[in-house]
């Protein structure tokens, strides 16, 4: 059940944004929780949700994004899609992460992500 709610969620947040930025570069930005908290749902989310997406969806141009937040926030990944091997490495960075931290600060990770989202380029 939870498991379906995460993967409802994610998709309904990522499907609109990428839909309308068929002909132009787009950046996909993931705020992923990390923390334990997320330890029992971390694996599906990255298997049944987001690496399936970024295969299907991503296109030559795109840049991914991917902030990880537990107690503190962090820029984990960052890179622009040349071609099918791009979009395997960052699939494959997604599964390779693992949630640590006991706790996670959601406000801290929000305000992380606007700054970040404030300095990519306007347009996109």
């Amino acid at each position: 059940m939870k498991r379906s709610c995460i993967a409802a969620l994610v998709m309904a947040v990522l499907i609109p944004l990428m839909a309308g930025a068929q002909n132009r570069p787009s950046d996909l930005v993931i705020l992923l929780d990390n923390s334990a908290s997320m330890l029992a749902h971390f694996e599906d989310l990255g298997e049944a949700v987001i690496s399936p997406l970024l295969r299907s969806k991503l296109s030559i141009g795109d840049t991914v994004h991917i902030i990880c937040f537990s107690d503190t926030a962090k820029l984990e990944l960052s890179r622009r899609v040349e071609g099918s091997a791009d979009v395997e490495t960052i699939a494959t960075h997604l599964l390779l992460l693992y949630p640590i931290k006991p706790w996670s600060d959601v406000v801290s990770a929000l305000d992380f992500s606007a700054q970040y989202l404030n300095r990519l380029p306007s347009g996109r």
